[in-house]
Parts: structure tokens; sequence; C-alpha cells
């Protein structure tokens, strides 16, 4: 009887190691699609209209419907994979 209770208490553990590992892993991953998207929004594919233009400092490609669907979904990116971090760093908080 003891040796089962011995195993399962070992699986548990195994079990929650690999939950650990897991966690640690999206988290780093999470962190890079950040990282990537925060990146991708500041330097804007095409740049920027310089000082002679009528919108000065605004992107060029702005009537694109590629930049405008671009911009919305790096824009989402960047919401949905900061949610996942302050998630993570926040979870070991809880009661």
């Amino acid at each position: 009887m003891k040796d089962k209770v011995d195993m399962a208490s070992s699986d548990t553990e195994e079990y929650q190691k690999r939950l650990e590992n897991t966690a640690t892993a999206h988290l780093v991953a999470a962190t890079l699609i950040t990282t990537v998207t925060f990146a991708a929004g500041i330097t804007m594919p095409g740049g920027f209209v310089g000082n002679d233009g009528t919108h000065p400092g605004s992107a060029i490609l702005r009537s694109s419907a590629a930049f405008v669907a671009f911009v919305i979904f790096d824009t989402t990116s960047l919401v949905f994979s900061s949610s996942a971090v302050l998630i993570h760093l926040l979870v070991p908080l809880l009661p």
C-alpha cells in the first residue's frame, strides 16, 4: 500500500515539474511575441512622411488596405501577448 502512495506522489511531483516547465516556455514565447510586435509597431513599414508632406509624421502607406490590416493584427497580437505575460506573472500571486 505504501508503494502505491509513494508512486502517486512521485507522479504528482513529475507532473508539477512538467507543468512548471511548460508554463516557463509559454512565458518566454509570449514575451518574445510581445517584443517583436512592439518593434514592428514602432518601425512602420514604408516609413513616415517628412516635413514637406501634407501630414508630416504620418505613415506613407496609411491608405493601403494591407497596411491597415497589418496595424490591426499587430495591435491585436501586442494586446494578447502582453495580456498573456501579465497573467503568467500575476497567477502566482493568487491565493
